[in-house]
């Protein structure tokens, strides 16, 4: 892809490091470039990690590839560099010396680059007058709407509906046939002594509209437009259905399990709690019980203490009446009563 970020971005497509539906969907346009490359003189454009022109080159005659990012273009040298040809270049000024290619390729480029009319005018100026341009792209109503959960994709720069996209293509190529690239369901009749190709039967011509992507055979004159079916070694889907549900079901077990566990530990921690509960609120009640008794031990005291002071008042007014108490007054003898004066 003509884009400077890292190589191993979720834009790069890396030999397993990303998920088997990717990972086909890539490889299948590859591989149905095959049918056009045999023999034949192959430009990659934007060749990322170069699995895809070693593709190519099982059946071609010779490949370049050409990627913006000079990590990319090390790694596929440094992996496929004995089956094809890797260099750092532009899609928008193709370096390619005067060469002339039978079969130029370009998948999953044109969106990432905001020069993709160059794109389509450089595959045009490399290209033998009897070559094909096969170029690919997301199908923008699809994608879209495919990625309403995560948002739009931050690497690409313009994507394409089908019309726009037709139009661009023919304002530079005499013939364009857009085909429709699709995951979908299929049975599969082959056995150990067969081939890697055969007879492709589609039951109804897709709809471009709903297409997950497009791909474009582009020439200046009329191609032969194969129908072709890529079925993956681990595409038993009746098989893998089998597994998912064990292994969704396995996930079920555990996830019970699991519940099991956290609500047996829940209901440990409650009962240690209400434990704690018990105990702190009978501390409480106790506590409440002394205070109470303390309380009701200082009110008794208050009322004894009124009670004397009252008995000692009356004993004073008694005193202070007896004739014996006012002829010591009166003779300056006899004891004297606390709140008598000095």
């Amino acid at each position: 892809m003509d884009s400077g970020e890292a190589i191993f971005t979720g834009e790069r497509v890396v030999p397993g490091a990303v998920e088997s539906d990717l990972w086909n969907e890539h490889v299948a346009r590859y591989q149905y470039a095959s049918l056009f490359a045999a023999s034949k003189f192959v430009l990659d454009v934007g060749c990322g990690t170069g699995y895809g022109a070693a593709i190519m080159a099982s059946v071609a005659r010779d490949v370049t590839g050409f990627d913006i990012s000079p990590e990319a273009v090390r790694y596929a040298t440094e992996r496929y560099g004995e089956q094809a040809r890797f260099s750092v270049g532009s899609a928008g000024a193709l370096p390619t010396q005067g060469i002339r290619f039978d079969l130029i390729t370009a998948f999953e480029v044109i969106e990432h680059i905001a020069e993709w009319p160059e794109l389509i005018k450089e595959a045009a100026r490399v290209m033998k007058p009897t070559g094909v341009f096969l170029v690919s792209t997301p199908n923008k109503t699809q994608y879209t709407e495919s990625r309403k959960q995560v948002g739009a994709n931050p690497f690409h720069v313009h994507e394409f509906e089908e019309n726009e996209f037709r139009e661009a293509l023919e304002r530079t190529f005499r013939f364009v046939k857009i085909l429709a690239q699709n995951q979908q369901s299929s049975v599969v009749v082959a056995g150990e002594d067969a081939g890697q190709y055969g007879e492709v039967f589609v039951e109804n011509k897709p709809a471009l509209a709903d297409a997950q992507f497009f791909l474009a055979v582009c020439s200046f004159q009329r191609v032969p437009i194969p129908s072709f079916a890529y079925i993956p070694s681990g595409s038993n889907l009746l098989l893998e259905r089998e597994r998912y549900i064990d292994s969704l079901k396995r996930e079920l077990e555990e996830s019970r399990a699991q519940h099991q566990r956290l609500m047996a530990a829940h209901e440990g921690l409650q009962a240690e709690f209400s434990d704690d509960l018990q105990r702190a609120r009978k501390k409480l009640d106790d506590l409440h019980m002394h205070l109470e008794e303390r309380t009701r031990w200082a009110q008794s005291l208050d009322k004894r203490a009124v009670a004397a002071e009252a008995n000692l008042q009356r004993m004073k007014e008694q005193i202070r009446g007896s004739r014996w108490f006012k002829l010591g007054e009166q003779l300056n003898l006899g004891p004297k009563l606390p709140d008598d004066p000095a």
